[in-house]
């Protein structure tokens, strides 16, 4: 996506690296959590592997999407500038990133109990 941007939009290779390693760094914690959780599922781990995975992509991503609204929402209102998700500072600050990962991290992770609790409806008793 980067290099289909016009040159003079880019972000700086910092900034790029910084958003991308959010996406990243969720991305894997979702994929332990997908791979821990399957073990407790009955029948086939495989199965609840990709069934994890396909609500995380689906529903989730729309939980998520909400949750990071919410979150741009209230730290405008509270002057919270480090938690506006892409801003960064004028260094940019490693703080900034750091705090805006671990709270998009928390959503997915609340995405992800969502999402388990799904999983433990009737509905999918056909699945096992």
């Amino acid at each position: 996506k980067r290099f289909c941007e016009p040159r003079r939009q880019r972000r700086p290779w910092l900034i790029w690296f910084y958003d991308t390693s959010k996406q990243g760094m969720g991305a894997l914690v979702i994929h332990f959590a997908n791979i821990f959780l399957a073990e407790f599922f009955q029948g086939d781990p495989c199965t609840w592997y990709i069934v994890s995975f396909l609500l995380d992509s689906s529903i989730g991503l729309f939980i998520i999407f909400i949750g990071i609204r919410l979150t741009q929402h209230i730290s405008r209102r509270k002057g919270w500038d480090h938690l506006v998700f892409g801003e960064y500072g004028k260094a940019p600050y490693v703080n900034a990133w750091l705090s805006q990962c671990a709270v998009y991290i928390m959503l997915m992770l609340i995405e992800k109990i969502f999402m388990t609790l799904i999983i433990q409806l009737k509905f999918w008793d056909q699945v096992k």
